[in-house]
């Protein structure tokens, strides 16, 4: 009996739906390697250098504003920036106005220059 119910356990576990972190995280990679595609390098490493800070804002946008699950599942399922923009499209205003909000900051710090390399490592 219990390895049945281990087994219902995982099988819920590795079926269900996914959640923010999992979808926006998966959305983030598929932008980033949207870019390789697109952009030139120096671009591609300011969109790399952002990354870990565009997926934490919009994953506590999607917490923070209960993001419906179709939405989620949209971005999960995203391979472009276009497949991204369809599901943006589908969050409401007030959603949307939030998750701009976060990530017109987050933009703004990928359009500084890069911060200089430190002191005595660069080469004499």
């Amino acid at each position: 009996m219990r390895v049945w119910i281990c087994l219902a356990v995982v099988a819920a576990a590795c079926g269900g739906k996914p959640d923010c972190k999992t979808a926006i995280s998966d959305g983030v990679g598929a932008m980033i390697e949207h870019a390789r595609t697109t952009m030139p390098a120096n671009a591609i490493a300011n969109v790399e250098r952002i990354a870990p800070e565009m997926t934490r804002v919009l994953t506590q946008a999607c917490v923070d504003d209960h993001w419906a699950q179709p939405v989620i599942d949209c971005i999960a399922k995203s391979h472009s920036q276009a497949d991204l923009n369809a599901c943006d499209k589908q969050l409401t205003k007030d959603q949307r106005d939030s998750e701009h909000k976060r990530t017109d900051e987050v933009l703004k710090f990928a359009m500084m220059p890069h911060p200089p390399a430190a002191a005595g490592s660069a080469a004499p």
